[in-house]
């Protein structure tokens, strides 16, 4: 979708007539319907997956195909722009003339619509975790990083998001202020910012000092992911802040007891942690998000693993490599296990297949 919308024919196609608003089924918005009736096999018209769906996070409990996961994402998306779209119309239909050429004034606000709807949903990766992201932690994140790069709001975009998010039953958390102000304190007694983040080295030496701010386990075998700075140019020629971040993550083991682990049971499953820190040269705290091992997380990875075993999305494998090695078979998942510890790996060549989809699955429930 947003590779489609900066394709001018593609533009022309959509605003036919200079429509006040999007047509909600489109060609931009059949992109999803027309990429899930291939890939599942159906007529389009019989799939009815698309931009223009309404559904929430409550239809989705249960389920883990992600492609139904999708839905809510894409929706989002199409949401904002088609909010982005009206009121660029609305903006540039005052200028002279703007009523006599209406297509090419409608061109233009889907373009600056797709430009800052595009920008809202990229530029809040930096404010992900690295592990487990979930759709109301970016959320928050889509909130956070457009504050901190348009403070004033302008175009309305976050009290729209917000509208979009209560819509859809999403709910970003609450910021730990205490949190925030323990951490800006720890920034700021830094004698030196810029050197927290000058190599993975520093940043380590950083987070370990203060491991009880990250709420890091002081046993965890900790690992700093990526440090980097940011540089962000919008089309128009803004320049936002300049953001120090810094990806750390560790692990803990849980074990896969009881019923419904076939091969996997009595092997131990990492939980993985971690957490992204965000601040400005001048040792501002922006924002900050943690993942931690909680109990609510452990029976959702207990559950998980009790899907893949019960659809027969789980292929086992016993670690060894090598020519003639086993490879997991024809499964969505492989699982190898080394060492009583379980690693799992997507079959990049089944991303698209249903779960228990032409194969077997034999032994694993």
């Amino acid at each position: 979708m947003l590779a489609s919308l900066n394709n001018r024919e593609i533009a022309k196609l959509v605003t036919v007539g200079a429509p006040a608003r999007l047509s909600a089924k489109n060609v931009v918005s059949a992109i999803a319907s027309e990429f899930g009736a291939a890939i599942h096999g159906l007529a389009k018209q019989d799939y009815l997956r698309g931009a223009w769906n309404k559904r929430k996070i409550s239809d989705l409990r249960g389920t883990y195909e992600e492609h139904d996961w999708s839905e809510i994402l894409t929706g989002v998306y199409y949401d904002l722009l088609q909010y982005l779209y009206v009121r660029n119309l609305k903006d540039l239909s005052r200028q002279p003339h703007g009523k006599a050429r209406d297509q090419q004034w409608a061109i233009r606000a889907l373009f600056r619509a797709a430009n800052q709807t595009a920008n809202v949903m990229l530029r809040a990766i930096d404010y992900c975790p690295p592990v487990d992201l979930r759709y109301d932690e970016y959320a928050r994140a889509l909130l956070r990083a457009d504050e901190v790069a348009y403070p004033d709001d302008a175009y309305g975009i976050r009290a729209e998001l917000k509208r979009i998010f209560r819509q859809r039953g999403l709910q970003p958390p609450s910021e730990d202020r205490r949190a925030r102000a323990d951490i800006l304190y720890a920034l700021r007694g830094a004698k030196d910012i810029d050197a927290i983040t000058a190599t993975p080295a520093d940043a380590y030496r950083f987070l370990d000092e203060f491991r009880h701010l990250f709420q890091i386990p002081f046993d965890a075998n900790l690992s700093v992911v990526s440090v980097y700075r940011t540089k962000k140019r919008a089309r128009s020629g803004y320049w936002a802040p300049k953001e120090r971040v810094i990806e750390f993550t560790w692990s803990e083991d849980v074990e896969l007891k009881g019923p419904g682990f076939g091969q996997l049971a009595s092997t131990l499953m990492p939980l993985h942690c971690g957490g992204t820190l965000v601040f400005d040269g001048n040792g501002n705290f922006l924002h900050m998000t943690l993942v931690l091992p909680t109990e609510e997380r452990r029976k959702s990875l207990l559950q998980y693993a009790r899907y893949l075993v019960r659809s027969g999305s789980l292929g086992v494998s016993d670690g060894t490599s090598g020519i003639g090695a086993p490879d997991g078979g024809n499964f969505r998942i492989r699982a190898t296990i080394e060492s009583r510890r379980v690693r799992l790996q997507r079959n990049a060549a089944m991303r698209h297949a249903r779960p228990g989809a032409d194969h077997h699955a034999e032994g694993l429930a």
